[in-house]
């Protein structure tokens, strides 16, 4: 994508999407490599080291699968609203069209055409999920669908459960209190 798509995109999404969205293209990127590693397809030492390449629009899907699989065994597909994929099934279907039918993978932006279950699987992130959740907790935060009012309750109540461990008096407001 050229510089002038990347504007255009912008001003029609919110604020901060396609940061988002290449922070999270990234994180799956690395997941889906040390997948492709773990199961000694992508060998990054020894004689055999080397490039592996596999079809774009592949590796989208396969990210997606993997993905998927992470909220499943993390139990966030009840929170986020959508029904448990059958992660198995959809990984050997891929792997099926893979060696069966490797000609019908695009490349170029028809990958990304292609890539259904990527550009579901995104859509998913990006509505339901805390975009910077990742780099400032290290968690992937999933947001559900709470009454406004029910949250500020909640919220308060959290607060004055836990005002202490926020709120630490100054010394000089320490010693006002006794003083009084």
């Amino acid at each position: 994508m050229d510089e002038r798509t990347i504007n255009e995109i912008e001003q029609v999404l919110p604020l901060g999407t396609v940061d988002a969205a290449a922070r999270h293209a990234e994180r799956m990127a690395q997941k889906t490599g040390e997948f492709l590693r773990n199961l000694g397809l992508a060998q990054t030492t020894g004689a055999d080291s080397g490039p592996v390449c596999f079809p774009a629009e592949f590796l989208l899907e396969l990210a997606a699968i993997i993905q998927r699989a992470d909220w499943e065994e993390k139990g966030l597909t009840d929170s986020i609203g959508e029904c448990p994929s059958n992660v198995i099934n959809e990984l050997r279907q891929l792997l099926d069209r893979l060696v069966g039918e490797s000609d019908c993978f695009r490349s170029g932006d028809a990958a990304i055409e292609g890539a259904r279950l990527s550009r579901a699987t995104l859509r998913v992130w990006l509505e339901r999920f805390a975009w910077n959740a990742p780099e400032l907790l290290q968690a992937e935060v999933a947001l559900g669908n709470m009454d406004e009012d029910a949250f500020i309750d909640q919220l308060a109540e959290f607060l004055w459960r836990h005002r202490d461990d926020f709120f630490q008096p100054t010394s000089e407001e320490s010693s006002n209190d006794q003083a009084n």
